[in-house]
């Protein structure tokens, strides 16, 4: 009895009678609620600041988005930890003109550079051209006066979480967003003001 059965089974699979079904047409991506998707324009990013937290939340954001990623933290262990957690370039305790060198040794551009806002005029020192986001640690820092030092647009964010930060960041590289460069930009809790300083 159970060999025919098994018998009668087969014969219809394989006639097509027991094949799964299939659907035509393609089936859209899925998206979380709420969720938007972004085409990032920068591919190559230097992430040099100081707070470890800010610099891991930005460098798993882009490396994410499969951008290079390059960063610097004074922390040997958690900064190899970092990396090979990421995928991302670490370059020790160097600063970023000793980054842009090897950068350019390479034969790499900097695309985007994410740093502390008293490290800009370094950055312009080490004459990149990159679209520059500078972490002021308060609101009300003198953007006017970072662009003027960068002689480029500056883009300033201050206050907020290590995750508001990273995705400001990956915003500021999104294809199509240019329009937020050169303006600063409180993060903090209850602030969602721009202020064109």
């Amino acid at each position: 009895m159970a060999d025919n059965y098994l018998e009668r089974k087969m014969e219809e699979y394989r006639s097509g009678k027991l094949a799964p079904t299939r659907r035509s047409g393609v089936t859209p991506p899925r998206h979380h609620s709420g969720a938007i998707s972004l085409t990032l324009a920068a591919r190559c990013i230097v992430v040099a600041t100081r707070c470890a937290a800010t610099t891991a939340a930005v460098v798993n954001a882009f490396r994410r988005g499969d951008c290079k990623v390059s960063f610097s933290d004074s922390d040997l262990r958690r900064g190899t930890r970092l990396a090979q957690d990421s995928g991302a370039r670490y370059y020790g305790d160097r600063d970023i003109a000793a980054i842009a060198t090897d950068m350019h040794s390479r034969g790499e551009s900097i695309d985007m550079l994410i740093c502390d806002s008293e490290a800009v005029s370094d950055a312009m020192a080490a004459g990149t051209s990159a679209h520059i986001v500078a972490l002021a640690p308060a609101r009300g820092s003198d953007n006017a006066a970072l662009t003027a030092t960068a002689g480029a647009a500056v883009t300033t964010l201050c206050g907020g979480s290590d995750d508001a930060i990273a995705r400001m960041c990956l915003i500021a590289a999104a294809e199509g967003y240019e329009f937020i460069r050169g303006k600063s930009y409180d993060l903090s809790r209850g602030q969602s003001d721009v202020c064109d300083r």
